[in-house]
C-alpha cells in the first residue's frame, strides 16, 4: 500500500515542526532569562545585605573601641567581647 504524499501535507508537517521549534526556543530563552534575572537579583540583594551588615558591625566595633576615648570611661569588657 502506497501513501500519496501531497505538497500540503509536507507544508503542514514543516509548519508544525517550525512552530514547535520556535515555541521550544522561546520557552527555553524565557526560562533562562528569568533564571538569570532572579540570580542577579538574589546576588544583588545578598551583596547589599552583606554590605549593610558589615557596615553595621564595623560601626558597632568602632563605637565600642573608641567610645572610652570620648567618654573618659573604660569599656574594655565590650571591646574584648567584640574582638
Amino acid at each position: 500500500m502506497k501513501l500519496k504524499s501531497s505538497g500540503a501535507y509536507y507544508f503542514f508537517a514543516v509548519f508544525l515542526a517550525v512552530v514547535f521549534f520556535l515555541g521550544a526556543a522561546f520557552f527555553l530563552g524565557a526560562a533562562f532569562f528569568l533564571g538569570a534575572a532572579f540570580f542577579l537579583g538574589a546576588a544583588f540583594f545578598l551583596g547589599a545585605a552583606f554590605f549593610l551588615g558589615a557596615t553595621f558591625f564595623l560601626g558597632a566595633a568602632f563605637l565600642a573601641i573608641f567610645s572610652p576615648l570620648f567618654n573618659g570611661k573604660s569599656n574594655t569588657k565590650i571591646t574584648i567581647i567584640i574582638f
